[in-house]
């Protein structure tokens, strides 16, 4: 559904491509009951970079702080629903206040998402999702197999790089290779193209008398090519 490589649908969006797979498929289980939850603040996730070790005992910093936060405003929690036109009962006017003023540090401007995962099928159903929400389109590359986020539509390798080279290059390298292979012209101008080469390393051949014979060898090779075109 996502594969820009997939024949007859390259020029589809990816809604589109959804709209197609759904009237195709329209009893498929694309429905989840994977639980989703927003959150105001982020979840306190249990990571290496967050624990610390104080007097032989590890804690967590993003649990430490989550928790300083809900005793400091553990008073609200206590009472009925507060609306801020009314009259805030004096008691909980401190932490009122002490609210208002950690209100004004949140920079975030964002919802958490948590969701609640059973199984494998519901996670690979979100990742799914979310790629249709950013329209994303995949597409296999040409060269190593391997499949890439598609931002050009022509774009027919992937950015990795294997000893050195991307697979742009490689493929290109492999197109000159059985160019070379196939084409008995191109084959004995690579053929006598190595062999002065390696005479200039040697010294048999000066870098000049290679260019001249270089500079003719290459137009005799366009002009037989062109007669066999």
């Amino acid at each position: 559904m996502l594969d820009g490589s997939a024949k007859y649908m390259e020029g589809l969006s990816t809604f589109q491509r959804v709209w197609l797979y759904g009237n195709i498929f329209p009893e498929s289980e694309l429905i989840s009951g994977i639980t989703r939850k927003l959150l105001f603040h982020p979840p306190a996730l249990y990571s290496e970079k967050d624990c610390c070790e104080e007097n032989g005992h590890y804690c967590n910093k993003a649990i430490d702080y989550n928790d300083k936060m809900r005793d400091m405003f553990h008073p609200f929690l206590a009472t009925s629903p507060l609306h801020a036109r009314d009259d805030i009962p004096e008691g909980l006017m401190a932490p009122f206040k002490s609210a208002i003023e950690y209100a004004k540090t949140n920079k975030v401007g964002k919802f958490y998402e948590v969701y609640e995962i059973n199984e494998l099928q519901e996670l690979l159903y979100l990742e799914i999702t979310s790629m249709i929400q950013s329209e994303i389109i995949i597409k296999k590359c040409e060269n190593c197999g391997k499949y890439f986020i598609r931002n050009d539509r022509k774009k027919k390798y992937c950015d990795r790089t294997a000893s050195g080279t991307t697979c742009a290059k490689e493929a290109k390298r492999k197109q000159n290779k059985q160019r070379k292979e196939n084409d008995p012209t191109s084959k004995l101008y690579w053929n006598e193209y190595s062999k002065n080469y390696e005479r200039v390393k040697s010294g048999a051949l000066s870098p000049n008398q290679f260019e001249a014979w270089h500079k003719v060898a290459n137009e005799k090779k366009k002009n037989r090519l062109s007669l066999e075109k």
